[in-house]
């Protein structure tokens, strides 16, 4: 099982995560009109997705699922397809993927709240580590690189001297 942990993926306003309910999601690594023709298909795990946001709301954490297209492929942009390309050897053994989705969405949303959500992440991290101990499957977590979000363009966080 891979379980694929994204800033980039569909978000909710009533929940700092969202897991993905569906049973297949795609997309491709399309990037401002480049990179499109690398597309990646996955089968995802949809009863893992329900037994991981089960633990994590019992554990009060903030989480909601969420079910794209009343069942379709879930949609993946390239923060999701980029990373699972390069497991594309797993992919095709069968492993299954259940994707977390990290909000808010927004770069200088992320960066106002970063600070104060520290501790919140670091506990979900430990629920999800938890959940996955549980589980008989052998779990991977597969981190996007990009949850900084320090592009270095216009809208990228800045510390107080300008430096992105």
């Amino acid at each position: 099982l891979i379980i694929l942990y994204t800033p980039h993926g569909l978000h909710s306003d009533s929940a700092d995560m969202c897991i993905y309910q569906n049973s297949s999601a795609s997309g491709s690594c399309d990037w401002m009109g480049a990179w499109g023709e690398y597309r990646v298909s996955v089968q995802c795990d949809a009863a893992a997705a329900r037994s991981l946001l089960t633990a994590l709301q019992a554990g009060g954490h903030s989480a909601a699922g969420l079910t794209a297209f009343s069942g379709y492929d879930a949609p993946l942009r390239w923060g999701e397809c980029v990373p699972l390309s390069f497991l594309g050897p797993a992919l095709s053994d069968g492993a299954k993927v259940v994707v977390l989705s990290h909000g808010p969405a927004g770069t200088l949303e992320r960066a106002a709240v970063v600070a104060s959500r520290r501790s919140a992440t670091a506990a979900v991290g430990e629920a999800i580590h938890d959940w996955a101990a549980g589980e008989e499957q052998r779990v991977f977590l597969l981190i996007s690189a990009d949850l900084a979000h320090v592009h270095g363009n216009a809208r990228a966080p800045r510390r107080a001297d300008g430096v992105p």
